[in-house]
């Protein structure tokens, strides 16, 4: 027993080396590369592999070059986006401090019976169903 216990210790040992720590890699990504705002509320990466960003500025897609940034000019309620989701179908919700909009057709769109006087500050999708928690109004679905 004595014989096993002091094997395995030398065999735990000898193998201790490759079981070390993983380095990563870390870049910063801010105004300079193409971010709107700093502040970052939420990521998520999307159906077709690009990276969305919800900002104070608005949303900003990644394709691992380029950032692309869309605002209440392309259709979003207000540029403060606090959260982001994928629904059912794969299409992109964003929730901004004035009403939900969804990304179709290369667009934002508000979606109508969603500006409240308080923000909508998360969602979460059940298939094509998306659930929208605001600050005061309490919780919507968008079926």
């Amino acid at each position: 027993m004595r014989l096993a216990r002091l094997a395995l210790t030398a065999v735990l040992l000898a193998t201790s080396g490759t079981g070390a720590a993983q380095q990563f890699s870390v870049r910063t990504y801010g105004l300079a590369d193409g971010l709107p705002q700093t502040r970052v509320n939420d990521v998520l990466q999307g159906p077709a592999g690009y990276v969305w960003f919800a900002t104070q500025g608005g949303i900003s897609r990644f394709d691992g070059v380029d950032f692309v940034t869309y605002t209440a000019q392309d259709g979003l309620p207000r540029n403060y986006v606090s959260d982001l989701e994928v629904d059912g179908r794969g299409r992109l919700w964003a929730a901004t401090a004035n009403g939900v909009a969804v990304f179709e057709r290369g667009r934002f769109r508000a979606v109508a019976g969603t500006a409240l006087p308080s923000y909508t500050h998360r969602l979460a999708a059940e298939g094509p169903r998306v659930w929208a928690a605001t600050q005061h109004d309490g919780a919507l679905v968008i079926d």
